[in-house]
């Protein structure tokens, strides 16, 4: 049967549960065994969840849709807006942390996901089957496209963006690994400290190196 705790929420399939306690209002859980535990969150399809973090309202205003779709906090809860504001879209999709857009199978907004204490920063996006955006404001856009640090933006399948400041890495198969480097063009890597590499299959490896063609 479905659970609702919270004022003025919906919980409709087998074990759904609307409301983490009487405290939470206007929650929505759908589907097998869904959980929308905050304020005004949604949850759709089997197991997708909304978790609560240590204060109520932490988490409120998030929307987790697909077969075990979440959204949750960070470990220590800690969330400088103080709200979510997150979305979920997609089979084992996973927004983790504030303001986080999440969309595709096994997308994600989490760095270090295999260690136990893992934090992700605010205000990512992630798009694109296994897409990761891992530190805070960055952007992921393709398939197995990762940000490995803040501020930085991979976009097109496999590429990478690692460095440990903010990094561009456009294109298939494309890393810009080197701290505030920039590679642009299918198989392009720029691996220097400020380096740039444009077109296909270009390197650029010194610091404050240029590779063009």
């Amino acid at each position: 049967m479905p659970k609702v705790n919270g004022k003025d929420s919906i919980a409709m399939g087998v074990k759904a549960e609307a409301g983490g306690n009487s405290n939470i209002e206007k929650a929505i859980a759908v589907g097998y065994k869904t959980e929308a535990q905050t304020n005004y969150s949604i949850a759709i399809g089997s197991e997708a969840m909304v978790v609560k973090a240590q204060t109520d309202k932490i988490n409120a205003r998030s929307i987790a849709i697909g077969t075990q779709a979440r959204v949750e906090p960070g470990p220590d809860s800690s969330i400088s807006s103080g709200l979510y504001d997150s979305i979920a879209i997609g089979t084992r999709s996973l927004a983790t942390m504030g303001t986080s857009i999440v969309i595709g199978r096994d997308a994600s907004s989490m760095r270090n996901a295999s260690a136990a204490n893992f934090q992700s920063g605010e205000n990512t996006i992630a798009i694109g089957t296994n897409a990761s955006a891992d530190w805070g404001r960055s952007i992921a856009i393709g398939l197995n496209s990762r940000t490995a640090v803040g501020d930085s933006v991979a976009i097109g399948n496999e590429a990478l963006a690692s460095g440990s400041k903010g990094s561009v890495a456009l294109g298939p198969l494309t890393h810009a690994l080197g701290d505030n480097s920039v590679a642009l063009g299918p198989i392009t890597n720029a691996n220097g400290n400020q380096s740039t590499a444009v077109g296909l299959n270009a390197r650029s490896y010194g610091p404050h190196s240029t590779a063009i063609g």
